[in-house]
């Protein structure tokens, strides 16, 4: 009696989200935990739903919530009986209706998928911009209930996209959501990551137009791409002397600048096209008070993104740059070529990568002005690392993404038999779809201090199932920057490890049936 007591007492009532409209229900706190869900539902959203709880071993049913319909019956159980329980519950709502769309559940071993709201994307609405004037565009699909959501890009900022991202149902083939990256940023998921993952990039180009099929829904989307135009800022300093300009390179490899206690005299640049290729502009060599410095770039995995300097006037007439800092895109900062003094000027394009320069320079060679080339920031390039393990069961591939926050790893009686990835996209948590068997005899969880800790490799082993022929993983270990998880299932025969120096993984693919039978990742280059 007092340890129900103390159970009640310790109980922690959140309040209900959603609408107001109905009748109340309230199972009470009354339980040890829940071991069944039984959600029902159908176009307009979820239209009941029930509870199984668990008591001193005894189950028991809560209140039938809302009417059962025709449409779909999800059931989720939950495996008290090897100390799992719910942690959480997530879901959407329709504020104009009132209904739940959608419910996600949470167990300290494993997440449910999404149960409900299948309507996938009803409309979807562009509007452009030409000449520097904005155009309305049409509605593609039918407006109705639901979320509506707005993703704006600022094209006076020189902001552009770049690509979609989204899923799409085979079964209906209505698309479940969408999410659209510029150079600049990346929107929420909009929807409800079910289905078939599909993307919409090409590298280097921006999207000016779209195309597709629509009814009730949106059932297909597709884009027109245009390159991305280079964009050349001013040159910033004096008016006099000698115009240069080096024009437009793959990238910068290596910068030099001589300089005295005066002013700018010397730049020599190494850019990158297939080849290496100098340009110098001044000077070469350096008065006995003067010095000279360098500021390597490590092209690909890293660019300049931002010149600052200092120039101002040393005589009628004469003015010369005085100071020089460049910043990659690693957060890296050069030396201070010079003495900061006079007028201060930046040479930066967010988003974009310094690619180019151009100036003046005096008759006596001096630095008198400088300018430079921008281009859209190349995005690392991710590779697929060869999978391990059999080659039997179907394929599947979690895509790209920007790094692994938690993994859910299952134990069978044969070896890895359930696999289930949380990742992270900039500040957004991505569920991954669960692989091989949804209840295996023990669920492992590795969670990561994302983003300051990474899956530098992938550690495990294969063999084939006891008698059969069927190849499946039979351990998974993961390493990190910091630390290795602990193994997960039994070392067998074949031992595998799969990594590829200085790359991070941000992604897995592979092949399963009931169990994980193979096991590949996608990486991309570090960036410390």
């Amino acid at each position: 009696m007092y340890e129900d007591l103390n159970q009640l007492m310790m109980a922690h009532k959140l309040e209900a989200v959603g609408s107001t409209n109905g009748f109340t229900f309230d199972d009470g706190p009354d339980h040890d935990g829940v071991a069944k869900i039984f959600v029902g539902g159908g176009f307009q959203g979820i239209h009941y739903i029930e509870f199984e709880y668990v008591k001193n071993g005894h189950l028991s049913f809560g209140v039938l919530v809302g009417r059962r319909h025709k449409g779909f019956i999800e059931t989720f159980e939950i495996n008290h009986l090897k100390s799992e329980h719910l942690e959480s519950v997530e879901g959407y709502y329709d504020h104009e209706s009132g209904y739940i769309q959608g419910l996600q559940f949470k167990t300290n071993f494993r997440i449910s998928e999404l149960i409900g709201y299948d309507k996938g994307i009803q409309y979807i609405k562009f509007d452009y911009v030409k000449s520097g004037k904005p155009q309305d565009g049409s509605i593609h699909g039918r407006s109705g209930s639901g979320f509506t959501q707005t993703f704006e890009i600022n094209h006076l900022n020189n902001e552009h996209l770049v690509c979609v991202e989204g899923y799409y149902d085979d079964a209906t083939g209505v698309i479940q959501a969408l999410q659209f990256k510029t150079n600049l940023k990346t929107s929420e998921m909009l929807g409800y990551e079910k289905g078939k993952k599909f993307s919409l990039e090409e590298k280097g180009k921006k999207i000016i137009g779209f195309h597709g099929y629509a009814d009730k829904n949106l059932n297909s989307l597709g884009a027109y791409f245009t390159t991305v135009s280079l964009i050349k800022s001013e040159c910033h300093g004096g008016s006099e002397g000698t115009y240069w300009d080096d024009g437009v390179f793959e990238s910068i490899r290596m910068m030099y600048v001589s300089y005295n206690n005066t002013n700018v005299k010397c730049i020599t640049f190494h850019y990158h096209n297939r080849t290496i290729v100098e340009r110098q502009h001044g000077w070469q060599s350096i008065r006995d008070d003067g010095e000279e410095e360098k500021f390597e770039i490590d092209y690909p995995n890293e660019v300049i993104t931002c010149v600052e300097g200092t120039f101002k006037r040393v005589g009628p007439g004469k003015t010369r740059v005085t100071s020089l800092i460049l910043k990659s895109s690693e957060g890296r900062t050069s030396p201070t070529f010079g003495i900061v003094s006079g007028s201060k000027f930046v040479l930066e394009n967010k988003g974009c990568a310094v690619v180019g320069f151009h100036g003046r320079h005096a008759d006596d060679r001096d630095l008198v002005a400088i300018g430079a080339y921008f281009s859209p920031m190349p995005s690392p390039t991710a590779k697929k690392l060869q999978p391990q393990g059999g080659f039997r069961g179907d394929v599947w591939d979690d895509g790209v993404f920007e790094g692994v926050r938690k993994l859910y790893v299952g134990e069978g009686d044969n070896g890895i038999a359930f696999l289930k990835v949380v990742y992270g996209r900039d500040t957004l948590i991505v569920i991954g779809e669960d692989h091989g068997n949804k209840t295996p005899l023990a669920i492992k969880e590795f969670e990561l201090e994302y983003p300051s800790e990474y899956i530098t490799a992938v550690d495990g082993c294969y063999d084939r199932e006891i008698g059969s022929d069927v190849e499946v993983i039979t351990m998974l270990r993961f390493k990190t920057n910091k630390r290795t998880s602990i193994p997960v299932g039994f070392e067998s025969t074949s031992r595998f490890l799969i990594y590829e120096e200085g790359y991070k993984v941000v992604g897995f693919h592979g092949k399963s049936s009931n169990m994980i039978n193979q096991l590949g990742v996608h990486v991309v280059p570090l960036r410390e």
